[in-house]
């Protein structure tokens, strides 16, 4: 439920951000209760507006928050991203050398992967599947959301 309910409410950020100019993250609370009936509070709303890649920009004499107009993480990514690989426990990552912080953490924020976690070092990152069962599954999956190739 918990899940579902994060990506509802990125959803809606998304919508609000498109409709209003919104200045601050309280505006944008109040409007995710008014409008979606969404309660949350700041945490993760600044969490959601990173991962969203939304940014502030002058709108007449104001600073609001606006969407990226390019896919900023598919941009990191596929700079970032080498290959990919797994055997039948576990899944491998090759980076760019220091990449592989940015690309662990948006990996470790995307709940419907079905990842337990990641493990990070110079251009190396280990990512633990919550299941074996549907290792192949999983890494397509992951592969799809780094837009990389296998």
């Amino acid at each position: 439920m918990l899940k579902k309910r994060a990506l509802a409410r990125k959803d809606a950020i998304k919508l609000l951000v498109k409709t209003y100019d919104i200045e601050d993250q309280q505006d944008l609370i109040d409007l995710l209760e008014q409008h979606y009936d969404i309660t949350t509070n700041q945490a993760a709303i600044s969490r959601d507006l990173r991962h969203l890649g939304i940014y502030k920009r002058k709108h007449g004499d104001k600073m609001v928050y606006t969407l990226p107009e390019i896919d900023i993480v598919a941009e990191v990514m596929r700079y970032a991203l080498v290959s990919i690989e797994h055997n039948e426990q576990l899944i491998v990552i090759k980076t760019m050398p220091g990449a592989t912080g940015v690309v662990s953490d948006y990996l470790d924020t995307q709940e419907d992967l079905n990842i337990l976690g990641t493990l990070a070092g110079e251009n190396t990152i280990l990512v633990v599947p919550r299941t074996i069962a549907t290792i192949e599954r999983d890494i397509k999956k992951i592969a799809e959301r780094l837009n990389i190739k296998e």
